[in-house]
């Protein structure tokens, strides 16, 4: 009895074995797939600053003996509440490109990559140091399993009254086949009063236009992606005419540049509030990445909307304005006095045999 007890039990364990055996051979250890489309984001961040004070900055207000009282709390709070707005836009993967405005240095990027809410995205930063009088810079975050950095550097503006400020250019290669070359800005204010400063922004917009004719005489197809708080929406001047930026239409000429938030703006879209909604964040494409390919880049259709939530506005007397950190000096301890915008681009991988 004994013996056949064991013998039944050793026939046990060899069939399971055997099962697990083959269980094992059978599994594919495969790679999860990257999917084709991937989101841009640009996000104005309203004065992401350090509390460090930095003698070759005009950061003074940022600092814990200033009138706004700037400390660690406050400033932890602002990169988590940046970064959770960054990480919202998809409930499934976090953008593959996002654009940054009014940036301070790339200690304050570095806190913003590694936080609970980004961190997983293992974001590349791309960012070089503003050389104007207020240190405002833009940034670029991208993820290096979607994207790759070929080149970047600033390209620098002087403005009518000799105020220096910088586009940040960067050169990327998306999914290893498509090139796109990215503009992010940031024009001078309007300090409330658009025609006394507009002079102040046409001198962003000659340049850009610049840059961007001399990618077309290069390549006639270039896919060019801009982005930015222009501080001006786009039928005003600077953009419409200057950037030449058109409204999408049925027809796309080659070698030009088309608004994709036109059509929210004249929907009564808004990204910012002064006395009324105004949309100053925009994205604007060339029109190569307008035309569907079945292999390459490409904007997908309606994707452009202002990224808005509940929780990232603040009731007022004249309704819900951008949740900002500060109303003049007094300290809300919000996002931004800014939403972000978002796009969708796709590309289309070559099939494998």
């Amino acid at each position: 009895m004994k013996k056949l007890l064991i013998l039944s039990l050793l026939i046990s364990i060899g069939i399971v074995v055997s099962c697990k055996s083959s269980g094992q051979k059978n599994t594919k250890t495969e790679k999860p797939e990257i999917p084709n489309d991937f989101r841009v984001v640009f996000y104005n961040c309203e004065n992401l600053f350090d509390t460090i004070n930095n003698l070759n900055v005009n950061d003074d207000e940022w600092v814990p003996t200033s009138k706004l009282k700037w400390n660690t709390k406050k400033y932890t709070k602002k990169v988590r509440n940046i970064s959770r707005v960054i990480s919202i836009v998809n409930s499934e993967e976090l953008p593959a490109l996002v654009g940054l405005g009014e940036i301070e240095n790339r200690n304050v990027l570095n806190d913003l990559v590694n936080s609970p809410y980004l961190k997983d995205a293992n974001y590349q930063i791309v960012y070089h140091e503003n050389n104007g009088r207020r240190n405002v810079d833009e940034a670029l975050l991208i993820k290096p399993d979607r994207i790759k950095l070929l080149i970047s550097f600033n390209i620098p503006v002087v403005d009518s009254d000799n105020y220096e400020r910088e586009i940040l250019y960067a050169k990327v290669l998306v999914m290893e086949k498509d090139t796109l070359n990215i503009f992010v800005n940031h024009w001078r204010s309007r300090n409330g009063d658009m025609d006394k400063t507009e002079s102040k922004r046409l001198p962003f917009a000659s340049k850009l236009r610049e840059k961007v004719d001399s990618l077309f005489s290069k390549n006639a197809n270039a896919n060019i992606l801009i982005m930015g708080d222009f501080n001006d929406e786009p039928d005003n001047t600077s953009i419409s005419l200057i950037l030449s930026a058109w409204p999408l239409t049925d027809k796309i000429y080659p070698e030009s540049l088309y608004n994709l938030f036109y059509l929210p703006f004249k929907s009564g879209a808004g990204t910012v509030f002064h006395k009324r909604w105004l949309l100053f964040d925009q994205m604007i494409v060339s029109s190569n990445l307008l035309v569907p390919k079945e292999k390459g880049l490409h904007y997908k259709t309606g994707s452009a909307m202002v990224i808005e939530k509940k929780w990232m506005l603040y009731p007022t007397s004249a309704g819900s304005i951008p949740f900002g950190s500060f109303d003049d000096k007094t300290y809300l301890g919000g996002y931004s006095d800014h939403l972000p915008v978002i796009i969708m681009l796709k590309t289309k991988k070559e099939k494998t045999e």
